[in-house]
């Protein structure tokens, strides 16, 4: 169990927004998704994607099985091409790709990714000015 208290979309557009939480989903959807494999995009299907209020991106299949987690840090990196499309590596090194089925969809979700990794950023650098004074 992931501990992630949320209800999953099951259909592609759809999401939920809970900005307040930490255990909650900042924002969920469904989209296609790619691992890289051998030099080449494996199509996995129709999965749901989330940004959670454990600051992670997962992947998840039915009975919300995740398939991948990112734990999400300033570092972190994700790269958008065309067609919707995004990639990143997980916690497992593992690259995915995931086209978001609209333009919007993926707006969002970059919107929550940089948000969160904006957020972390600022609790490092507070944690870094308390530790000097």
């Amino acid at each position: 169990s992931s501990g992630i208290n949320a209800e999953w979309p099951l259909r592609p557009g759809e999401q939920k927004q809970d900005s307040a939480s930490t255990s909650g989903v900042f924002f969920a959807t469904v989209a296609q998704t790619y691992q890289y494999q051998n030099n080449n995009y494996v199509a996995k299907g129709k999965l749901g994607i989330a940004i959670t209020g454990q600051q992670s991106v997962i992947i998840y299949g039915q009975k919300q099985r995740i398939v991948s987690n990112c734990k999400l840090t300033p570092e972190s990196v994700f790269t958008t091409t065309a067609a919707n499309f995004v990639t990143y590596y997980d916690d497992l090194q593992q690259c995915w790709g995931v086209m978001f089925s609209l333009e919007k969809d993926l707006e969002k979700f970059l919107e929550q990714v940089t948000l969160v990794k904006f957020s972390l950023k600022k609790l490092l650098l507070k944690q870094q000015l308390n530790y000097v004074t």
